[in-house]
């Protein structure tokens, strides 16, 4: 069956104070700025890496003495999942997989008293190649530095006859900035000289052998032709994101409920008031269609909403000739979450000059006439929405309102004479 009509959650988007259109559940709110944020106007930073089987925290000082991997957990070369270890009746262990009963005996490695000490597999010659390609770019990044500062001296033809003694100086300049001769590039040497064939690799039989798959040669790049080995588990980071114009953190997420940081959440649904669509069929171009809202207040405190519907001029938008509504929400109950008696249909007929039509707990319905223009797939509709949360024994501030720009996905939008057909 085609769907006419987008869910729900993604047919209302809330602009950002950067411009850009976001969902509900991404927006992120900074209490000291009083803005609203997405993830592409907030600042990221690296908060700290951790294993995600073992969840060990490791701090930025220890990424590069670990290599960004876990020193206990081990994943299968075979199927890639998660090594679990084995005791024996010598006190040693082996590492064996739950899922494909592969076993680090079988690619002939001892079982030893510490899994820790299980050997990493080394290829020489690409850490030489890896080291020495490493070098040669540090080079150059030499090289690109003492261009821009021999580009920053200007050089002069005559300095007076070295009148004020500033010859020495300015050749010293010189010798530091100039460019060193004895960097050597890497140089490929063509050869005709191409081995030939083994004769094993034409009759040697290989029904009976286990031969790796290219994933599983991929995820051990580096161990050159040997057997496959325990894979070391890589560190997962985590980031962190601030507000860009204060610098404020924002959020701050937790992988396990063992961690020591607290977790920063600054959502925007525990403090925006969230609009849904009641998904209906489709339109009709050039005439009058009812539009169904739902506006729920997920915040603790009391709010009062102000929905002002807006005009564009673009013909994929919507006319709206409805006033503006105002209403007031109470806080956000946990019981009326299961209210069974509640429905999203409940009292669609709405008056004439007002499309509130029903309030009940910390939602409210709203039936808006919207009229397409032109047929298409999605016709939006432009509304603003103002808002001021009423703190308990806070009357003695003024009241703070908030606005943001929506954009309604209101459905497809067909003439009369497609639908019939």
């Amino acid at each position: 069956m085609d769907k006419s009509f987008p869910s729900h959650y993604d047919a209302v988007l809330y602009e950002c104070s950067c411009g850009s259109y976001e969902k509900y559940s991404k927006l992120l709110f900074c209490y000291e700025c009083k803005k609203f944020a997405c993830e592409g106007c907030c600042t990221e930073s690296l908060d700290t890496t951790f294993c995600p089987f073992c969840f060990e925290c490791s701090t930025l000082g220890e990424f590069n003495t670990k290599k960004n991997r876990c020193l206990d957990c081990r994943l299968c070369p075979l199927c890639f999942g998660y090594l679990v270890i084995k005791l024996t009746s010598e006190d040693k262990c082996y590492f064996k997989c739950n899922s494909c009963f592969w076993t680090s005996r079988e690619s002939g490695l001892s079982d030893r008293t510490n899994h820790r000490s299980y050997p990493d597999y080394e290829n020489k010659e690409m850490e030489d190649e890896i080291a020495n390609l490493s070098e040669y770019l540090k080079k150059m990044a030499n090289i690109v530095k003492t261009s821009e500062k021999i580009r920053s001296i200007k050089k002069k033809k005559n300095l007076s006859n070295n009148k004020y003694q500033l010859q020495r100086s300015y050749e010293q300049k010189l010798k530091i900035t100039s460019l060193d001769d004895k960097i050597q590039l890497p140089t490929v040497i063509t050869t005709f000289d191409v081995p030939e064939i083994d004769e094993a690799f034409l009759i040697e039989d290989v029904q009976g052998k286990l031969l790796p798959t290219l994933d599983q040669k991929i995820e051990q790049y580096g161990l050159g032709y040997g057997k496959l080995q325990p894979i070391p588990a890589y560190n997962l980071c985590k980031k962190t994101y601030r507000c860009s114009t204060g610098d404020h953190l924002l959020c701050r997420l937790e992988y396990s409920p063992a961690t020591v940081k607290f977790k920063i959440f600054n959502t925007a649904w525990t403090f925006l008031p969230q609009i849904k669509v009641v998904p209906k069929g489709p339109n009709h171009t050039n005439e009058w269609n009812n539009l169904m809202l739902v506006v729920k207040n997920s915040s603790a405190s009391v709010v009062r909403v102000k929905l002002l519907p807006l005009q564009n001029d673009n013909p994929y938008f919507v006319e709206c000739s409805d006033p503006d509504v105002e209403f007031t929400l109470t806080a956000k109950d946990d019981a009326f979450e299961i209210d069974e008696s509640f429905s999203l249909f409940f009292n669609e007929q709405r008056q004439e000059d007002n499309p509130l039509t029903f309030r009940k707990g910390c939602r409210a319905g709203l039936n808006f006439k919207v009229k397409p223009k032109i047929d298409s797939d999605s016709s939006f509709f432009n509304m603003k929405v103002k808002f001021c949360p009423i703190q308990k024994n806070d009357d003695s501030r003024d009241e703070i309102w908030y606005d943001l720009l929506m954009r309604i996905d209101t459905g497809k939008s067909l003439s009369k004479l497609e639908t019939t057909q």
